[in-house]
């Protein structure tokens, strides 16, 4: 009976340290980024463009959102031909492996039918051993 009082105590004390947690972690997302909007990408890199604004040489990381998106579409093409060549480079590697596979085949095909020529001549050369006995 008490040590389930006291397993009830220590789990009350953890919900309430991590309701502590919770809140002073919102009061110093608050306290931090209060003025911004944390939802918009460009209101963060302002941010932390403002944060860092001790440093003279550093320049706004966005000036202008239509530069940085044309940087991302120049970046996402480069990438898109790299995939292009990947995918080609796999198609052709696909077909050599699906000719590799037909010339397989073909050479067990063949393989298969001198298998079967060689015992239908080694029947005939057995005959012919047993005739030879049969007349000596």
């Amino acid at each position: 009976m008490l040590l389930s009082v006291m397993e009830g105590e220590l789990e009350a004390r953890d919900l309430v340290i991590e309701a502590l947690r919770a809140r002073r972690k919102e009061v110093f997302i608050q306290e931090r980024y209060g003025r911004f909007n944390l939802n918009d990408p460009f209101l963060a890199l302002q941010r932390d463009y403002e944060a860092g604004a001790g440093d003279k040489e550093k320049k706004p990381v966005c000036t202008n959102p239509l530069s940085i998106l044309e940087a991302v579409m120049a970046h996402c093409k480069k990438m898109q031909e790299r995939m292009s060549a990947q995918l080609a480079a796999a198609e052709s590697r696909q077909k050599k492996l699906e000719m590799e596979k037909l010339q397989l085949q073909a050479l067990e095909q063949e393989h298969k039918k001198l298998a079967a020529r060689l015992e239908e001549e080694r029947g005939k050369n057995k005959q012919v051993v047993l005739m030879l006995v049969k007349e000596c």
